[in-house]
């Protein structure tokens, strides 16, 4: 799982593997990430805490979600918020959240 900065050229620069799926995740907004299936189909996806429990949620794929900054501006459905008071300055939601 590479960390990367990830932006608009980059992104459109990720090429799939030849076989499985690759996810790289942004230096910039820990938990946030870019999947790339074989066949090249590219979803963002999140990571976060909720319990206690590592939660993964697909938010969409790039056909649909295009641009690097409305899939950052996406908030977490299950329980949890980008902008929650358990998040931190560095991105990460804590444990704590319900």
């Amino acid at each position: 799982m590479p960390t990367i900065k990830l932006t608009q050229p980059a992104i459109e620069k990720l090429k799939a593997l030849p076989s499985g799926r690759i996810e790289y995740w942004d230096n910039q907004l820990p938990g946030f990430g870019l999947r790339i299936s074989e066949t090249g189909r590219k979803t963002w996806v999140v990571m976060y805490r909720v319990g206690g429990k590592l939660v993964r949620e697909t938010l969409g794929t790039a056909a649909v979600i295009p641009n690097l900054a409305h899939a950052r501006s996406r908030e977490p459905s299950k329980g949890a918020s980008w902008s929650e008071p358990g998040r931190t300055e560095k991105g990460y939601l804590n444990e704590q959240l319900s």
